[in-house]
């Protein structure tokens, strides 16, 4: 299975190719861990942060479809109705995708919670009682611009090695309040699923803000290092390699939003932010 090559398999994400992948790893892995995330709250810098280490995992958005169709390529994990062995795909991720210290990583978006791979399934018992990442970003209408931008131009992550650029869909997005509204939504649901999941099982997990990750990398990441019990200096801490796509479009349409959401008095997923206050 480790002999597969991403010349001779093709692949939606090179990260699922052997080149991610660690020396096989036979035991369970001592540590394992779960970034709960959202889209646009920085899961994609704070992942690639921590493979970079080599100590830390590979932490990528396993439990997707699309993801375990690339898998499916490398390994054997189609039963003969031509179903997913999840139990099987889980152990082989443990096998391959576990640095050598025994960390083994998986990014959970709140909406994979209960997709088609994880229903009837508890992430929680599957991993063997991980512990969990919870990243957030607390400017939720710059993380709703950031994800209606996203969609528009088809552009999710910048790095140019391992997911190389490509053309944007469009160059020229249009700011269209109904999309940015169900941007938002789905950002507060995602994150409520997620408070919910915590909540019924008792957890606590690390919070992790984005704007302490940009703010303030090393010592954030330190922080992170800490709560998985991996001891690491900080120059073993390098630069993520993912490039900010943030530009003043951004804060031009957060802006308008904030101003369009006060004049429809409108409260998004049973919250009111700070800047609705009148």
């Amino acid at each position: 299975m480790s002999g597969y090559s991403n010349q001779a398999i093709k692949l939606r994400f090179a990260t699922n190719g052997v080149a991610f992948d660690f020396e096989e790893y036979f035991d369970l892995p001592s540590t394992r861990y779960i970034i709960a995330s959202s889209p646009r709250c920085g899961s994609n810098m704070l992942q690639r942060s921590l493979w970079r280490t080599k100590m830390a995992g590979a932490p990528e958005e396993y439990l997707t479809e699309a993801y375990l169709k690339d898998f499916a390529n490398r390994w054997d994990v189609v039963q003969s109705d031509g179903s997913w062995n999840i139990d099987l795909y889980i152990k082989l991720l443990f096998r391959f995708r576990t640095s050598p210290n025994g960390v083994f990583g998986v990014k959970v978006h709140g909406s994979h919670l209960s997709n088609r791979i994880n229903l009837g399934r508890d992430v929680d018992a599957d991993f063997q009682s991980p512990r969990y990442i919870c990243i957030r970003r607390s400017d939720k209408l710059l993380q709703a611009v950031s994800y209606a931008l996203a969609k528009q131009t088809g552009i999710w992550i910048l790095d140019g090695i391992w997911l190389p650029d490509k053309e944007p869909i469009t160059r020229s997005p249009i700011y269209q309040l109904d999309q940015l509204v169900d941007c938002m939504d789905d950002i507060l649901t995602e994150e409520r699923a997620w408070d919910e999941f915590f909540a019924v099982r008792g957890l606590t997990p690390l919070v992790v803000w984005y704007e302490d990750l940009v703010g303030d990398y090393t010592a954030t990441m330190e922080k992170v290092f800490q709560f998985l019990n991996v001891s690491i200096s900080r120059e073993r801490i390098e630069d993520p390699g993912i490039r900010r796509q943030i530009s003043s479009l951004n804060y031009e349409w957060a802006g308008r939003l904030r101003e369009d959401l006060i004049k429809l008095k409108r409260v998004l997923g049973g919250m009111r932010f700070p800047e609705f206050k009148s």
